[in-house]
């Protein structure tokens, strides 16, 4: 009988190590990866700068477009819809508008360095002018009757105004029945009084309820007319209208000022809700030291596959050993397709998604620039492992731990397992699930395909053995 060959004894010679033999062998890899990731990470430290604008770039604009659209709809919501060639020079000049209320005479003061000359017309016409809408209800009746009572604040305003003037009121206060204009004399009378830095006096005003505003604007006058100057004549008119109005609140109203609309446009990447914040004076540093120690661990990722792959590559069997060779390099250019993806491809939609969300629900994002690494990080980190999976389904049919038959009969269990791992590697968001869980499906199959192919030009090991 012949004997039988014992190809064991061959095959598996010299091939197996002790539990400290392995430990001795992850501890080189590890120590050889780290020396790889420090002399990385020195190169790392010169590029954190510009690592740090790349990790910025796809957020901030994200941001300026959140920021852009936004502004298009607080404009339509003010009633002041922008027209075609607004929105035409807000998406080429980059630019976002925001309606706000501003003084007209405040523009005319600007303006005056530039054109004086109509600046000034537009300031005379602008002045403040205590009319017979300064009266509440327009009771001009009333207003007559007060003044003609010469009482308090009212009498030392009836005794500013001219002889005449106080005939007319005397006549009102009867209720004789003022022309239009006899009543605009007396308000032009009363314009010209309430013009007098005279008008207050303390003795006068002791019984009157003023505002803390009024208080403080008046101890600020009482320190300039130490120092000998006042306040301009439009602010101290403005002053004692308001005393006046403090005096008979329910007959004078205060002074209100003129607001227009304006709509302010200024450049979106200047604004500084398209900016990531620092909550912390350290987190800036600290960002740029991570920046930087992720850029050496990029440079230094291949050495570091090649040293994990020469763990594994320690714990197999001689003839399992060539397959390392074979799936290094492709090991390295799936993890780095998939980084890619994540940043081309994914970034913008996920971000698109979220502060969509956010503007459904009123809330302006101010993303932390740490938080915002940590989810730069995270979904490409996610992208790159998950792309792993055609060559570790390749892996484990060929050292005969699975079979092509068990990757298609199972394929429901495997579903369920792309779905978990999706959700683990993504952040909390639908948009970066799909994207991931549906690549990995198309790798699923893919993994099958590549055993089918390489299973006609190799036989496995549980085959061969």
């Amino acid at each position: 009988m012949p004997v039988l060959n014992k190809p064991d004894e061959d095959l598996f010679k010299d091939s197996t190590m002790t539990f400290g033999e392995h430990l001795e062998e992850l501890r080189r890899a590890l120590f050889k990866s780290l020396i790889g990731i420090f002399l990385g990470c020195i190169f790392g430290f010169y590029f954190g700068q510009d690592v740090m604008n790349f990790v910025n770039a796809p957020l901030k604009s994200a941001l300026e477009k959140y920021y852009q659209q936004r502004s298009i709809a607080i404009a339509d919501n003010e009633g002041r819809a922008l027209t075609p060639a607004q929105l035409s020079a807000l998406a080429n000049h980059q630019l976002i508008v925001e309606p706000v209320m501003v003084e007209p005479r405040d523009l005319a003061a600007a303006m005056a360095a530039v054109i004086p000359e109509e600046a000034e017309k537009y300031l005379r016409a602008q002045r403040y002018k205590f009319t017979a809408a300064a009266i509440i209800d327009g009771d001009t009746f009333a207003f007559a009757k007060l003044l003609d009572a010469q009482k308090g604040v009212a009498g030392r305003l009836y005794s500013m105004l001219p002889q005449a003037r106080q005939q007319l009121l005397k006549s009102a206060a009867k209720g004789n029945k003022l022309s239009t204009e006899e009543a605009a004399t007396i308000f032009d009378s009363v314009n010209n009084a309430l013009k007098a830095p005279s008008f207050y006096n303390a003795e006068i005003f002791k019984d009157v309820s003023l505002s803390e505003a009024i208080k403080q604007f008046l101890d600020r006058r009482e320190a300039k007319l130490a120092e000998g100057s006042d306040f301009p004549a439009e602010q101290i008119f403005e002053l004692n209208w308001e005393l006046l109005s403090s005096a008979y609140p329910t007959l004078v109203a205060p002074p209100q000022p003129t607001l227009v609309p304006v709509m302010l446009w200024r450049q979106v990447r200047n604004d500084r809700s398209t900016n990531p914040q620092s909550l912390g004076v350290q987190e800036g540093f600290m960002i740029w030291m991570k920046a930087s120690f992720i850029t050496g661990f990029v440079l230094a990722s291949p050495w570091v596959f090649y040293q994990l792959w020469m763990f594994v590559g320690a714990g197999l069997y001689p003839h399992e050993k060539k397959y390392v060779t074979y799936f290094l390099p492709f090991s390295i250019g799936l993890f780095l397709l998939g980084v890619w993806i994540a940043i081309a491809f994914v970034f913008g939609p996920v971000l698109e998604f979220l502060f969509n969300t956010n503007a459904s629900l009123g809330i302006d994002p101010d993303p932390r620039i740490g938080e915002w690494l940590s989810f730069f990080l995270m979904l490409p980190l996610g992208f790159g492992l998950a792309f792993q999976l055609p060559l570790v389904m390749l892996f484990l049919e060929r050292i005969g731990v699975l079979t092509v038959e068990t990757y298609i009969s199972k394929w429901k269990i495997a579903v369920m397992s792309i779905v978990v791992l999706a959700c683990v590697l993504t952040p909390a968001d639908p948009i970066s699930f799909l994207f991931l869980g549906v690549p990995m499906l198309l790798l699923y199959v893919g993994g099958i395909l590549l055993c089918k192919w390489r299973s006609k030009s190799a036989p496995a090991v549980s085959e061969r053995s």
